[in-house]
C-alpha cells in the first residue's frame, strides 16, 4: 500500500526558500481494536479510501475500548490510552483528522471524509530524519521551521514510532494491521519560532521491542494547536 512508504520517507517534509505557507499533510489517527466486529467490517473500505489519498499520514491506535483484551492495545496501552483520552474517544472504529473528529456515522469508504482537510497550508514546516542503528535502536531528528509570518505561540509537538504492517489475526478476523502505533517518544510544548527562517531542533532515541518487527518501524511527528488540538 503506497501510503505506508510515503509516510516513512516524506512525512511533513518540505523545502521552502522564501516566506510562504507550505502544504499541510492530512494526519489521520485511526482508533481501532482487534476484537471489534464493526472495525473488521469498516476498516477495509477505509484503507482502500486512504490508499487513494496522496497527502495523508495514517497511524492506527489500538484502543482500550471496547475491549482491553486487544493484543495490540496491550502492547502499547499507556500511550494509546493517552491519545484516546486526549480526544475523548468512546468506541471504535473512530477517526481523527488533523485533530478534528470525523463523525462516527460517516461512510469511511467515501473520499469526501478527506475533503475538509485537503489543500490546506501552514506557516511552519517539520522536517524529520530517522536513522536506524543495527537492529536495535533508532534516532529521530525533528526540525521545526517558521516558513511564513504567523501568530502561533506555544504548541504541542508529538513524536512517535509506528510499524507499517503487523501480521496478526485478531479475534475479529483482521489479519493485517497498518501503521500500528508502537511508542510515544514525546508529547510536549514547544515555542514556535517567530522569525521567518528560524528553526528548532529536537533529538529522540528509542530502542527495539521484542513485540515489533524493527525493519518495519518508522517515526512520525505532528504539531497540534494547544488550545483546540
Amino acid at each position: 500500500m503506497k501510503y505506508l512508504y510515503l509516510s516513512l520517507l516524506f512525512i511533513l517534509f518540505y523545502n521552502n526558500n522564501g516566506e510562504a505557507q507550505v502544504p499541510k499533510k492530512i494526519f489521520v489517527e485511526h482508533f481501532t481494536n482487534t476484537l471489534c466486529s464493526p472495525c473488521a467490517s469498516r476498516n477495509p473500505g477505509f484503507y482502500n479510501n486512504l490508499n487513494n489519498q496522496n497527502d495523508a499520514i495514517h497511524i492506527s491506535i489500538h484502543s482500550g475500548v471496547p475491549y482491553t483484551q486487544c493484543l495490540l492495545y496491550q502492547q502499547n496501552a499507556s500511550p494509546s490510552d493517552a491519545r484516546r483520552f486526549y480526544y475523548g474517544i468512546g468506541g471504535t472504529p473512530a477517526l481523527v483528522m488533523n485533530g478534528f473528529s470525523v463523525a462516527a456515522s460517516s461512510n469511511y469508504s467515501q473520499s469526501s471524509i478527506f475533503t475538509p482537510f485537503q489543500s490546506q497550508t501552514s506557516p511552519i514546516s517539520i522536517r524529520m530524519e530517522q536513522q536506524k542503528y543495527g537492529s536495535d535502536s533508532i534516532q529521530v531528528r525533528v526540525i521545526v521551521k517558521a516558513e511564513a509570518s504567523h501568530s502561533l505561540g506555544t504548541e504541542q509537538l508529538w513524536v512517535g514510532l509506528a510499524e507499517d504492517s503487523v501480521f496478526y489475526t485478531g479475534p475479529n478476523g483482521e489479519a493485517r494491521h497498518y501503521d500500528v502505533y508502537r511508542a510515544n517518544l514525546g508529547f510536549s510544548p514547544i515555542n514556535i519560532p517567530t522569525t521567518v527562517g528560524d528553526s528548532l531542533v529536537y533529538m529522540y532515541t528509542a530502542f527495539a521491542n521484542a513485540n515489533w518487527d524493527f525493519d518495519r518501524i518508522f517515526a512520525f511527528t505532528m504539531i497540534q494547536n494547544t488550545s483546540n488540538k
